[in-house]
């Protein structure tokens, strides 16, 4: 099931990845992280918090990324300075895994797709590509559609978009402006890291 609503966990029993929240706070709002999973990634997808684990308390602004361990600094609260996205994703994979951030992706008027060759059209400047590790494009806000497996998709805030290892995936056509986060799983085969293309050897992250 390549595309999926966050909200559906059952659509994760093929990764690494064991839970996904997008979590919309309000400012002063208060999230009490109840479940935990054995590894934890916190990406700031909007605004600012304050962040309080068994060990510290920190601020996370807007593209930052954190990641925690059950075993070393379980994550407690998120406390919301302002109106925030938050997305959290929680599992089990090695320490060597591949990139993860927060992307923001628009229409351009002069579209172009450096990456691996295709017959379909485009409105936005990225690449056919694909990674030595599972990719999770996770989407809180924008629409538009995404070739992912060999398969066309309209996808929206809220969808997630799951591409295995050594399959191509792509963002070929923006509808509204995307906002979402990427989140690589742990590196197999040769653990190249970054784009990867078939006519070339890679393309850095």
């Amino acid at each position: 099931m390549p595309v999926f609503d966050y909200k559906n966990k059952s659509a994760l029993k093929e990764s690494e990845v064991e839970v996904i929240d997008i979590i919309h706070l309000r400012a002063n709002e208060v999230y009490k992280v109840n479940d935990h999973q054995n590894k934890e990634v916190l990406m700031m997808g909007k605004g600012k918090a304050l962040v309080k684990t068994e060990n510290h308390i920190r601020d996370i602004n807007k593209n930052g990324v954190e990641e925690y361990s059950l075993n070393e600094n379980k994550l407690k609260q998120i406390i919301a300075f302002e109106n925030s996205v938050i997305i959290r994703i929680g599992g089990n994979w090695d320490n060597q895994t591949g990139s993860r951030g927060v992307f923001q992706l628009n229409k351009t008027e002069n579209p172009k797709n450096t990456g691996d060759q295709v017959d379909y059209e485009r409105n936005t400047e990225f690449d056919n590509h694909y990674h030595d590790c599972d990719e999770f494009w996770i989407l809180f806000g924008g629409s538009g559609e995404v070739v992912t497996e060999g398969n066309r998709y309209n996808v929206r805030a809220g969808d997630c978009v799951f591409t295995k290892a050594g399959d191509h995936h792509d963002f070929p056509i923006v509808h509204k402006t995307i906002e979402g986060v990427w989140f690589e799983t742990s590196l197999v085969g040769q653990k190249r890291e970054g784009h990867l293309w078939n006519h070339t050897h890679k393309k850095s992250a």
